[in-house]
């Protein structure tokens, strides 16, 4: 188009993500619906690049970096069958902005400030099913 403008933040439109996962059950698909045996274990580890208008900040999972896009950065999350009904999950993420020109788009209700240059994220969860 004559005349039109472009965001000098080219490949801003991309996102990815790359993971892992290792258990001790037979089937993985046994984590997936809730239903491991006592003893068993599983661990994940991935690393994400989200860029700044590569997707929809609502769309975005909560649980690390915040919902945020315009962020790069690795997470390992393990889960420990104490019980059939009891498990014990530990999960370590650590992230950093992407394009430090750009901010790190969010919604409402977040915890965290409007910009972040990077987060560390620890979490410690058991649940108990009834």
């Amino acid at each position: 188009l004559a005349g039109a403008t472009y965001s000098p933040y080219g490949g801003e439109d991309t996102s990815w993500l790359l993971g892992f996962r290792v258990a001790s059950a037979k089937d993985l698909k046994s984590f997936e619906g809730n239903k491991a045996k006592a003893g068993d274990w599983s661990a994940n580890i991935w690393y994400q690049e989200i860029a700044a208008f590569a997707q929809d900040p609502n769309l975005n999972d909560s649980d690390f970096f915040d919902s945020r896009v315009n962020l790069k950065g690795g997470v390992f999350k393990a889960q420990y069958n104490l019980e059939d009904n009891v498990w014990f999950n530990l999960a370590y993420g650590h992230g950093t902005r992407l394009n430090k020109a750009l901010g790190t788009a969010y919604t409402a209700g977040q915890d965290l400030g409007l910009n972040i240059d990077k987060m560390d994220l620890l979490q410690l969860d058991v649940t108990y099913k009834f």
